[in-house]
């Protein structure tokens, strides 16, 4: 009798201290995002869309391909082809390279350049694209497109058509060991001319004003990270995928205090003089998670990171179970690095810790053979979800609030990321199949 007693107790223990993590993990989300959100007040100098560095000149490294393999900086300097604002192509200007390794100021005090990677294949591409156009007037857009992707090509030259500030910059084929995504970036960056650089992946929307309150972010900071909500596709795996990030991006970006230890790699916005201090884009080329590389870079260099309360809407269809799998091995790829090479306290018990308990507890109930214990158990992933839509609702009223979809996605969670854990060593993105090695291509 004695054994199934103690079991009982594990359980009863174990769904007890999920229970009261969650409630301090909501408390501390609603007590930052308050701090954040007082600190991202828009100025009159962020809504020209400045920052503390605009104006200033660009130090030599912004831009450049020093150090950086050869067939990158061959493809910055010869292979790429820009789409002109009338959604034309041309060679690249010769005087590029010359013009970031002499040092570029700003040329326009009220502009911020959008850095898009963009890979067709997601029927929503062109509405978001078009979205991200009409949300955002002043902004110029610098659009990345592999040389190789008719229809990628078809869709952005057929925008930046209808649209001056655009340039459509045709990339060639990624260098083997090369982050794909990374890559575009350095491209991109070589024919930006303002001092302000945001990133923005090509499934993401961006909200009218949010450049302006990044910027505002910037007056106290050297980069500024978004939150990411989904907006549910169709079908279960689209709605699985929403109620992953939905029901965990407040608490898991808002529970910790202090500087985040990571940013949200699907928008920021920085300046190219602070990129130049933290080593730039070609520093993190051979990366895989590209946004925790250049957060750690730049807390290195005594940058700042600032969470902000700009929240984002992702659009993206996920297809079948295989691009589930695939999207959330992944992730929890990337969050087991944030784990193994960031990990502190405040990590392990406000975010990885709850992921756990309670299939721990479940598993526990069911060894005990209590039904009472199991039934808690259950019960308390649906009050965690309750009453983070509760607080979403108070914060975030624009985010969905799917029950069904948090639910099981807070239940698939832990399976998981035990499986990232065991294959942590290969993962497919942008339909590729890379090899990591100590968050190396390899």
């Amino acid at each position: 009798m004695a054994g199934p007693v103690v079991k009982g107790g594990l359980a009863w223990a174990l769904t007890a201290g999920y229970l009261a993590l969650t409630a301090v993990r909501l408390g501390l989300s609603a007590r930052h995002w308050r701090l954040a959100e007082s600190l991202a007040e828009p100025t009159e100098t962020a809504a020209r869309g400045v920052s503390s560095y605009a104006g200033g000149e660009i130090p030599a490294s912004a831009g450049m391909t020093e150090g950086v393999p050869a067939g990158v900086a061959e493809g910055a300097s010869a292979g790429v082809t820009q789409g002109a604002s009338a959604g034309t192509t041309e060679k690249a200007p010769a005087g590029m390279t010359d013009r970031a390794s002499a040092g570029v100021t700003a040329s326009d005090d009220g502009m911020i350049t959008v850095l898009q990677p963009i890979l067709s294949g997601d029927p929503g591409l062109p509405q978001v694209l078009a979205a991200n156009l009409r949300n955002h007037p002043e902004a110029r857009f610098c659009w990345l497109v592999d040389v190789d992707d008719a229809e990628g090509r078809a869709i952005t030259e057929r925008l930046a058509g209808a649209a001056e500030r655009v340039r459509v910059v045709l990339c060639p084929p990624c260098p083997e060991l090369t982050n794909p995504k990374v890559f575009k970036l350095v491209l991109g960056l070589h024919g930006c001319e303002t001092e302000l650089v945001a990133v923005l992946d090509d499934d993401t929307e961006l909200p009218p004003g949010a450049l302006t309150r990044a910027s505002a972010a910037l007056t106290h900071a050297d980069l500024a990270t978004g939150l990411p909500w989904y907006r549910p596709g169709g079908g279960p795996w689209s709605a699985l995928v929403a109620g992953f990030v939905n029901g965990n991006a407040l608490i898991s970006y808002f529970a910790l205090p202090g500087e985040p230890l990571s940013i949200n790699g699907m928008f920021y916005l920085t300046s190219r003089t602070a990129l130049a201090r933290a080593g730039g884009f070609e520093s993190i080329l051979d990366r895989v998670c590209d946004d925790l590389e250049l957060a750690r870079r730049f807390r290195s260099a005594g940058l700042r990171l600032a969470q902000t309360t700009i929240t984002h809407p992702v659009a993206t269809q996920i297809r079948d179970a295989a691009a589930y799998r695939r999207l959330m091995h992944r992730w929890l790829v990337f969050a087991r690095r944030l784990g193994t090479t960031s990990a502190t306290p405040a990590l392990t018990l406000l975010v990885l810790l709850p992921s756990a308990l309670p299939l721990a507890a479940l598993t526990a109930a069911a060894l005990a053979g209590s039904g009472a214990a199991v039934a808690a158990a259950a019960a308390s992933v649906a009050v965690k979800v309750l009453a983070g839509q509760r607080l979403r609702a108070a914060l975030t009223p624009e985010v969905p609030r799917r029950f069904v979809a948090e639910y099981l996605a807070d239940w698939l969670l832990p399976v998981q990321a035990a499986a990232a854990s065991v294959l942590p060593g290969r993962i497919e993105w942008r339909g590729r199949r890379l090899r990591i090695v100590d968050g190396a291509l390899r």
